[in-house]
């Protein structure tokens, strides 16, 4: 019997109480007793119910149970998770005590894998699960939020932006061009990280996680970055059910960037112009007029607080009703999340879920489910978060308004025209609309005793619609009321329809003869995928209130159209084996054929192999080690090879299919004019083929103390070979550099989890988990060398790499500048190269590291990486009696940010960070820690270096929840079964060294699309949100 099984069960139950209560009948008596298992352990939360009705109760902390049954009552039916039910005659008996016995069963626990279901003891691949219980702790938008640090080897980075998809990676980076995300199943069904994202996590039953190729290499061509199995909520047999599940939030930003008032700001451009050898650029008048409140050229301006607001709200609200018989059973639930956004233009995201599945048994033999889901998501934004971004940038100096109200464009002093960045935000909107219906269809049929077949089809239908409309607007100069810039009204729809379907056929047999045990699968399957797209714009209409693009000029109009599509065949088997559960067997092997590459390249063979010894199974251990103390030891091992068919179509106009080229439109001149016509700008490659991801995992898998406390270690090895890279060539072809697989990157790490579990005497329940991994990756073949910004690959070096310059410090004397100077002057002749910019008090000493004499990009080596070697989450849970607590800390370690950009904003015309009051001046601050501001850009200081390179580890506490739950007593009053209130916080706490003002845990450079921008090396702007929310749960 697995009592840790057991103890969860428990635990599960003190904080949620069963449906149902009995009426109060005219007339009618008491029964009491208790409950317990055959080591007579109470059976904390065991439902005891009259016979044919949903009408009982439950026992307490001690097991004991209080019953009121009407007059002419014979049976109860005593029931618990893990244990066989009983019906009981109860006669004339008022005290009944039960002791249940376990059913050894249901006690393994079953994980889900590909394709089906295993026992967790049988199982020999790297494999995460979580449960529904773990995703409704954390009210985060979406369900990927909610696993952020909870799996080792699992990454999360949060979208940036109401509806923004967050990024999930599994066991760091597999591909330097083609996606890295991670292949989503959804109910057996392929699919995508937005469609993911767009599940309710109320609709959500278990979440499975596939690291190594044993365990995902049944899905071949699209696992190497790993695969993760979503299982959503079924009907279960019994009365109608309703469920409600929703909050209520207000989101803050974590953090915000401190940069100068206009005061400080007028002091630095000054001594940045006085530090070069210049004049000051602001006067006295100018200082004076600003203390005295300023007017309507110059004064104090507050562009944050004009750009975003302190507070945003957001709510989600969940309904199910499920029920059925044993033979027909069903679900159906709706579901709405509304997130707010912090500009003070209209900013959020809504999203409606609809989902509805019946399963029934049609025979013996024959069993359907059928399920539909609909979610509809809305989102309002300015389209452009960098305007957004350019409010830290304005310079606090230039009025958001003229006198008039009207937006202003002139900056005091000079009269030039800047960019209004609110301006622009105000007067420009993009609206987005996506509806997605996927429809799926499932029939099991058993041949034979322990022989079923599956067939499964399943159409997702997904309609994109975005309207951005940008209103015409007449700025006009604030210093004589000349008109500064017209901004041209213009509309731009743009239009995706997709349609993804997949079938599936998957023979299932399993058979035991003596300690023997094997389970076979066989499978076929077939995916196609299509997208069109049409994109239209038109300038010049005649007011900003006829938005369509009808209304709008002909004059300049855009009108554009495309389509792809791409087609998958699969086969695949399974065999497992093993022999009196301690010796463990399992060999994959999937066949893939896609069209996305030339015909003598799309077939690709994927097999794995895993094995797996369970030495506590052994005599010679039971016989000296005592199964109270240890209860559960295996040792796993597996190799195998995957696939990536995934490559990334952004850097060119289209890579569905590499192998062709990209023919686009070009003109010509012919007859004196411009015709339209075709150009191929890449080379075909025909001989293009599969990346191929090689893993090979080693763990093992220990329980204490009778399952109170596990263990898990898995060591891994990634080589993924043949990637594809856009390798240089000579331009004189005139066409783009051609896709190759040109790379081979290698992953190392491993991975750490321990949870313990307990539940006292007096029935205090308490738990803590923790997991830790590590990884790191090198390029070890890269053709084609590097190129000389600071986003390229090296040959030997990780991805995520910050390439820059070294420093040595700040020049703080002149002949010290003099020296460098004439070195630079005189390698810079010799050389036959331009000679680079001369250097000058104040600024940074950056290493010549090849002593060349010159500094540029051959000095630039690694300075930094972007991605964690380290990643850890933390949990606490706490339950007593009606209360309950937890407590999940998440960090990072090893990881470099680099705030450079953040600092470099611009020249005088941008606003600096505060930190620069203490930048270096020959004779106001020849001290400074900071090396000098040049107003005019006069300076290197703004290259990549480390000097701005800083530690981005961080120490979040990720949520923090107390909850509550009814007593009995008030929800048999109120007619309901159980109901639970809460208050939750999330991102409440950060510890870090990093840059004051900006986000450590947002800082790696990961595309939403899944693709990896190494060069990327800014933190962003937009902070991990703060949350607080207020929810209720409750069981009708």
């Amino acid at each position: 019997m697995r009592k840790r099984e057991l103890l969860f069960i428990r635990i599960l139950f003190l904080t949620v109480f069963t449906f149902g209560a009995i009426d109060a009948f005219a007339q009618s008596r008491t029964i009491t007793g208790t409950i317990h298992d055959e080591n007579n352990e109470p059976l904390i939360g065991a439902n005891i119910l009259i016979e044919g009705t949903t009408n009982g109760t439950i026992a307490d902390f001690d097991g004991k149970y209080h019953l009121e049954i009407p007059e002419g009552t014979n049976n109860i039916v005593v029931s618990f998770v893990g244990y066989l039910s009983q019906t009981i005659a109860i006669g004339t008996r008022s005290v009944i005590d039960v002791v249940l016995e376990a059913d050894a069963e249901q006690l393994e626990e079953v994980i889900v894998v590909g394709y089906g279901t295993q026992e967790k003891v049988n199982v020999t691949g790297s494999v995460a699960q979580v449960d529904s219980e773990v995703l409704s702790a954390v009210p985060t938008p979406d369900a990927i939020g909610a696993l952020q640090g909870r799996i080792a080897g699992v990454t999360v980075n949060p979208g940036q932006g109401p509806g923004a998809t967050p990024t999930i990676r599994v066991r760091g980076v597999t591909s330097m061009s083609g996606s890295n995300d991670p292949l989503i199943v959804i109910d057996g069904i392929p699919s995508t990280v937005e469609n993911f994202a767009t599940l309710a996590n109320s609709d959500i039953e278990t979440i499975s996680v596939l690291k190594d190729a044993a365990s995902a290499s049944i899905y071949g061509a699209r696992a190497a970055a790993g695969v993760i199995l979503v299982t959503t909520k079924r009907g279960k047999t019994g009365e109608p059910t309703v469920t409600y599940d929703g909050y209520v939030a207000m989101q803050s930003m974590t953090t915000t960037p401190n940069y100068m008032n206009s005061l400080q700001y007028m002091e630095a451009v000054n001594r940045g112009f006085t530090a070069q050898g210049g004049n000051e650029f602001y006067t006295e008048q100018h200082f004076e007029t600003v203390r005295n409140g300023g007017d309507h050229l110059m004064g104090q301006f507050d562009w944050w607080d004009a750009v975003y607001r302190d507070n945003a709200p957001q709510q989600s609200h969940y309904v199910n009703v499920t029920g059925g018989t044993e033979k027909t059973k069903y679900l159906a639930s709706v579901g709405y999340m509304d997130q707010q956004g912090f500009y003070q233009t209209e900013n959020y995201f809504k999203r409606y879920n609809t989902r509805l599945n019946i399963t029934t048994e049609l025979s013996k033999r024959l069993k359907a489910t059928a399920q539909m889901n609909f979610t509809r998501q809305e989102q309002q934004d300015t389209g452009d978060a960098w305007r957004a971004t350019q409010a830290l940038a304005m310079v606090p100096l230039n009025p958001i308004y003229n006198q008039d109200g009207t937006y202003n464009i002139t900056r005091p002093v000079d009269n030039t025209r800047f960019e209004n960045t609110l301006a622009h935000m105000k007067l420009s909107d993009y609206i987005r609309k996506v509806n997605q219906l996927q429809s799926f269809l499932s029939l099991d049929y058993e041949i034979a005793k322990n022989l079923t077949i599956t067939g499964r089809t399943s159409m997702n239908f997904r309609s994109f619609e975005q309207n951005h409309f940008q209103q015409g607007y007449q700025f006009v100069h604030s210093h004589n009321n000349a008109v500064g810039l017209n901004l041209q009204s213009a509309a731009a729809e743009d239009w995706n329809n997709s349609m993804r379907v997949v079938n599936d056929l998957v023979m299932n047999y399993h058979v035991d003869f003596g300690k023997h045990h094997i389970g076979a699968l066989v499978g076929i399957a077939e995916e196609f995928f299509r997208n069109d797209r049409l994109y239209g714009r038109r300038v010049n209409f005649a007011n900003n209130q006829l938005r369509k693009i009808i209304a709008g000029g002909q004059a300049g109009q855009i009108a554009e159209s495309n389509a792809y599509d791409w087609a998958l065949q699969s086969q695949f088997a399974r065999i497992n084996y093993d022999y009196d559960k301690r010796y463990l067997l399992e060999v994959n092997v999937r066949r893939d054929v896609s069209s996305r590459f030339h015909k003598d390249n799309r077939a690709g063979v994927f097999p794995s192999v895993s094995v797996g010894w369970r030495i506590a199974e052994e005599d010679f251990f039971k016989d000296n080690v005592s199964e109270n103390f240890i209860s559960d030891i295996k040792f796993r091992g597996s190799v195998g090879s995957l696939g990536n068919q995934n490559i990334n179509n952004s850097a060119v106009t289209n890579l569905y299919y590499p192998y062709m080229g990209v023919i686009s439109a070009a003109d010509y001149p012919y007859n004196n004019e411009l015709v339209m016509g075709k150009a191929q700008n890449e080379m075909p490659v025909p001989g293009l083929k599969w990346e191929t991801t090689v893993t090979y995992n080693a763990g093992i898998d220990i329980d204490f103390l009778d399952g109170k406390l596990g263990t898990s270690f898995d060591y891994f090895k990634k080589i993924t070979s043949d990637m594809l890279l856009p390798l240089p060539m000579s331009a004189v072809g005139g066409l783009g550099n051609p896709w190759e697989n040109a790379a081979t990157l290698e992953n190392t790490g491993w991975e750490f989890d321990i949870r313990y579990s307990n539940t006292t005497k007096s029935g205090f329940t308490y738990g803590i988990g923790a997991n830790i991994s590590h990884f790191t990756n090198v390029l070890t073949d890269l053709a084609g060398g590097f190129s000389e910004y600071s986003n390229q690959f090296r040959e030997g070096d990780p991805i995520g790499t910050i390439y820059g310059y070294r420093t040595k410090g700040i020049y703080r004397d002149q002949a010290h500048v003099d020296a460098d100077n004439a070195k630079l002057a005189d390698a810079s002749l010799k050389n036959g190269v331009a000679q680079t910019r001369n250097v000058m008090l104040g600024d940074l000493i950056y290493e010549d590291i090849n002593g060349d004499g010159i500094i540029n990009h051959e000095d630039m080596v690694a300075i930094g990486n972007t991605l964690p070697k380290y990643q850890f989450g933390i949990t606490f849970d706490f339950a007593y009696k009606n209360f309950d607590l937890s407590m999940f800390w998440q960090g990072a370690a090893d990881i470099d940010g680099y705030v450079g950009y953040n600092v470099f904003a611009g020249n005088k015309d941008s606003n600096l960070r505060d930190f620069y009051t203490d930048a270096y001046h020959p004779d106001l601050n020849p001290n400074g820690a900071y090396p000098r501001f040049s107003p005019d850009e006069n300076s290197q200081n703004h290259e990549v270096n480390d000097f701005w390179v800083q530690s981005a580890s961080y120490l979040r506490l990720k949520n923090l929840q107390i909850g509550y739950s009814l007593p009995q007593k008030v929800t048999d009053q109120l007619k309901i079964g159980k109901a639970r209130v809460y208050l939750s916080g999330q991102n409440l706490l950060t510890f870090t060294n990093f840059d004051e003002g900006f986000d450590p845990e947002v800082v790696a450079p990961m595309n939403q699309d899944g693709s990896f921008e190494v060069g990327d090396v800014r933190p962003s702007f937009m902070p991990t949100v703060r949350v607080v929310s207020a929810g209720l749960q409750v069981t009708f």
